[in-house]
């Protein structure tokens, strides 16, 4: 993104931006959404941000808050950990479908999901609400012709819930095949 536009110059209505939105907008702009290969972290703090508080904020107010990102980690202050649930509230109800559909590839997809699990891991790792949610939806999506849920799929998650762990960004290498993805069509 360039420096002299913020993602709000780009948002139709800040009070109903949502994490759909956010990923479009990665997608097009590619942004970086690998974590150890460099991630577009200024824009993902204010997408999430903006999907969070309604309004944008500017990486000098962001640092004014003492912060380099809003990843919540046990032992940081408890308006981060606030943010963070309502973070993942947001993030919760997210069109799964619609997100890895509009995805230039199944990577770019699950990478753009990975950066809202890494964002977070801290609080998810003690409510679950993402892996409570997006488990089924993974379920959903990653279905043969005849619907049903592709195995490979369905264990690997079945084991997640029976284990009672957390989703984590590790946790969607399993997806990541495009040959499995374009064989649900």
């Amino acid at each position: 993104m360039a420096e002299n536009f913020t993602l709000m110059d780009k948002v139709i209505d800040p009070k109903k931006f949502t994490f759909e939105e956010a990923a479009r907008i990665a997608t097009l702009e590619k942004w970086r959404s690998w974590f150890g290969m460099g991630f577009a972290e200024r824009e993902w703090n204010e997408a999430f941000y903006l999907m969070v508080k309604g309004e944008s904020i500017t990486l000098t107010e962001f640092k004014k808050e003492g912060k380099k990102n809003r990843i919540f980690e046990d032992g940081h202050d408890e308006n981060n950990k606030i943010f963070c649930i309502e973070l993942q509230r947001k993030l919760a109800t997210a069109n799964i479908k619609k997100i890895l559909e509009n995805s230039k590839d199944i990577k770019d997809g699950l990478s753009i999901l990975g950066v809202a699990l890494r964002y977070v891991a801290g609080v998810e790792k003690h409510n679950k609400i993402l892996t409570l949610h997006w488990i089924p939806k993974f379920y959903n999506f990653f279905k043969d012709k005849r619907g049903k849920v592709f195995p490979v799929v369905r264990q690997y998650y079945h084991e997640v819930e029976q284990s009672q762990r957390f989703l984590t960004f590790d946790d969607l290498d399993v997806l990541n095949n495009q040959t499995l993805f374009e064989s649900r069509k």
